[in-house]
C-alpha cells in the first residue's frame, strides 16, 4: 500500500530540515570509483585502513574475498570486534568497473558478520538453506578456508548487501542466526593514541565511504587533539568537525530503545513507527515506515523543539568551532574532495555565514507556535486549509516558550543574520583580495564581474540596514527613498520596534482556497513591516481576492 501525496509530503516536510542543514556537506560521500591513495597506516590484516576494537586471535585463520563497485568491507567478529577490513582505494577495476577486496585473517570457530560501507552500513545478507530468501548474516569457518563472495551488490534488496555466492557454498563454513545490531566500533572507532594527522587521514577516509557518524568521531577526536593550536592542521579539524557535526544530525538514525524521547534523528523514527532494528536504521535504503502515521507520532511543536535544542546546539557548537579558525589558515587538500582543493579562511567565513543563517532560522521558527498533530493532519486526506487553521487557532502566533520570551528569540535571531552577512561579506572580501590562481579554490569568485562582486556587496550592506530600520528594497528605477520606492522596516519583525504575528495577516480560506482580502488591519502595511510599497488588497478584476495572490 502506498502513502498518499499528504502522507508523503508530511513526513518530507520534517525530513527537509535535515537537509536543509546538511545538503552538500558531504556531497563526497559513497564514491563508487575511488582512487586517493592510502594515507592510513596498514593494520596487521594486511593493508586495512579501518581500525579500532580489532582483536587479535591466535590459531587457524581462512580468507574471504570478492568484488564490489566501491566501498570499504568489513568483518567483525561475534564480539563486534572488527577482525579485518579492505577498501577500493587506489585499486584498479576489472573490466566491469568493479573493485577486489580481500579479507585476510578471518578466525576459523568465530560468528562473522561483513559489512560494506557505503554512505552507510550495509550488512552482508545471503540464503542460508537454499529457499532463495536471504535469512541470515551470520557465518562462520570450521576449517582454514577461502569463502569467494563473488560480486556484492547492495541493490539487490533493500538497506543490505547481497553476495553472488552465499559463504555457506563454500565447504567449510557454516551459517549462524541473523545478527541485526551494528557493533559500535564501526561508528564510534577509539581514537586514542592517534595523532593529529592520522585522526584528520581517518576522517577523511571516513567521509569518502559516507561514513559520516564515524568520520564526526576521528575530526573531534582532532579537534581535542589540537587543543589551542593554530596550525593548518589543526584549523581543518575544526572546520570538518564543525560540518560532519551537523551533517550528522540527519545520519544517526538508530534507535535507543525509547519511543517516546526526542533526542536525536532516530528518536524521531521510532515516533513515527518505522521499523526499530539496526539493520533496519543502518543507511537510508533500509529505513521503513509505516503508511499510516501513528497516534504517537511527535507533534509538530515536538519537532519544533527538536530542531531548536537539539539541531540547534549543533549549530552553535559548529559556528564555535570556526570561531576558533585561525585568519591565516590555507590548506592544500587531496580529501575528500575529486581534485586537490584549497580551503582558506574566506572559505570559512562563507561556510560560516551559511551556519549562523540556519541557526537564525531555527530560531525564527522556535519564536512561532508551529504547533499541529502532525499523525492526524497527515492521515486526514479530505483536511482543507481552512479547517485546519480553525482546528489550530494559534498557529503562526508569537508564543513565549519555556523560559523564553518571542522577543528575545527574535531578537537573537537578528543578531545571527547581522552576524551572517558580517561573515558573508568579509568572506566575499577575502576571497576577492586572493592574487594566487582561483581554480582550485573551494569557494571562487572566478565567474563574476567586478561589477557583480561590487553589487553582492551592496546588498549585503542594504540588509544590514533593514535590520535596524527602514531600507529600500526595490528602488523602481528611480533614487532611493522616493515615492515609488518599495520599503519595508524590520524591526516591526524582529524588534523593538513590535512584533507581528504571522496568523494576523493571513487572508481567508474557503476550502483550500483564498477566499478574501488581507485583513485591515493590520494587512496594509503588515504591522508596520511594510513601510511603502504595493497595495497588497489591490483588486482590479474585483473579485475580491488580491491581485498579489493570483
Amino acid at each position: 500500500m502506498k502513502q498518499s501525496l499528504q502522507q508523503r509530503n508530511t513526513v518530507a516536510l520534517m525530513l527537509f530540515l535535515f537537509v536543509f542543514l546538511t545538503t552538500g556537506i558531504v556531497a563526497c560521500g559513497g564514491d563508487e570509483n575511488k582512487t586517493t591513495p592510502e594515507t592510513e597506516s596498514p593494520t596487521e590484516t594486511g593493508g586495512d585502513n579501518v581500525t579500532g576494537g580489532k582483536t587479535e586471535t591466535p590459531g587457524e585463520t581462512g580468507t574471504i574475498s570478492g568484488s564490489v563497485s566501491g566501498t570499504t568491507v568489513i568483518a567483525v567478529n561475534d564480539s563486534g570486534d572488527i577482525v579485518a577490513s579492505d577498501d577500493t582505494t587506489g585499486k584498479t577495476p576489472d573490466v566491469n568497473g568493479n573493485y577486489s577486496f580481500t579479507l585476510t585473517g578471518i578466525p576459523v570457530g568465530q560468528s562473522i558478520r561483513v559489512y560494506l560501507i557505503r554512505a552507510g552500513i550495509y550488512p552482508v545478507y545471503f540464503d542460508s538453506d537454499g529457499n532463495a530468501v536471504s535469512d541470515t548474516n551470520v557465518f562462520s569457518l570450521t576449517s582454514s578456508v577461502t569463502i569467494d563472495l563473488g560480486f556484492v551488490d547492495t541493490g539487490v534488496e533493500i538497506g543490505r548487501a547481497i553476495p553472488q555466492s552465499a559463504p555457506t557454498d563454500t565447504p567449510g563454513v557454516s551459517a549462524g542466526t541473523e545478527n541485526a545490531s551494528i557493533p559500535t566500533v564501526l561508528n564510534e572507532p577509539p581514537t586514542s593514541g592517534l595523532s593529529l594527522s592520522e585522526l584528520l587521514a581517518n576522517g577523511f577516509d571516513a567521509l569518502n565511504d559516507g561514513w559520516v557518524l564515524r568520520a564526526r568521531a576521528y575530526f573531534k577526536a582532532a579537534v581535542d587533539s589540537a587543543g589551542s593550536n593554530n596550525t593548518d592542521d589543526a584549523d581543518t579539524a575544526r572546520v570538518f568537525y564543525a560540518l560532519t557535526r551537523i551533517a550528522a544530525l540527519s545520519f544517526d538514525y538508530y534507535s535507543d530503545g525509547n519511543a517516546s524521547d526526542m533526542n536525536k534523528f532516530g528518536d524521531i523514527l521510532d515516533r513515527l513507527g518505522c521499523e526499530s532494528s539496526d539493520s533496519a536504521r543502518a543507511n537510508a535504503d533500509a529505513i521503513s515506515c509505516p503508511d499510516s502515521l501513528p497516534g504517537n507520532s511527535p507533534t509538530a511543536g515536538e519537532f519544533q523543539t527538536f530542531l531548536y535544542s537539539v539541531a540547534g546546539s549543533e549549530l552553535e557548537g559548529a559556528i564555535d568551532n570556526l570561531d576558533d579558525v585561525s585568519p591565516s589558515f590555507n590548506k592544500q587538500l587531496t580529501e575528500p574532495f575529486e581534485n586537490s582543493t584549497e580551503l582558506d579562511y574566506g572559505d570559512v567565513l562563507i561556510i560560516r555565514a551559511a551556519i549562523k543563517s540556519s541557526l537564525a532560522y531555527l530560531l525564527i521558527g522556535y519564536a512561532y507556535d508551529l504547533d499541529f498533530d502532525i499523525d492526524a493532519v497527515s492521515n486526514d486526506e479530505a483536511l482543507t486549509t481552512e479547517q485546519f487553521l480553525d482546528d489550530n487557532p494559534d498557529f503562526l502566533s508569537l508564543v513565549d516558550t519555556g523560559n523564553r520570551l518571542y522577543s528575545d528569540i527574535l531578537s537573537e535571531a537578528n543578531g545571527y543574520i547581522s552576524g551572517s552577512l558580517n561573515d558573508l561579506d568579509a568572506g566575499i572580501g577575502s576571497i576577492e583580495a586572493e592574487s594566487d590562481d582561483q581554480s582550485d579554490d573551494l569557494i571562487t569568485f572566478e565567474d563574476m564581474t567586478p561589477d557583480e562582486i561590487t553589487e553582492a556587496k551592496d546588498i549585503i550592506a542594504n540588509a544590514q540596514t533593514c535590520l535596524v530600520g527602514p531600507c529600500t528594497v526595490d528602488e523602481n528605477g528611480t533614487p532611493e527613498y522616493m515615492s515609488d520606492d518599495t520599503i519595508i522596516d524590520l524591526t516591526y519583525f524582529f524588534g523593538p520596534m513590535g512584533t507581528q504575528d504571522l496568523r494576523d495577516i493571513l487572508p481567508p480560506f474557503s476550502g483550500d482556497d483564498v477566499s478574501g482580502l488581507f485583513p485591515q488591519p493590520p494587512a496594509p502595511d503588515f504591522g508596520g513591516l511594510l513601510v511603502q510599497g504595493p497595495v497588497v488588497n489591490e483588486d482590479t478584476n474585483g473579485d475580491g481576492i488580491p491581485d498579489i495572490l493570483q
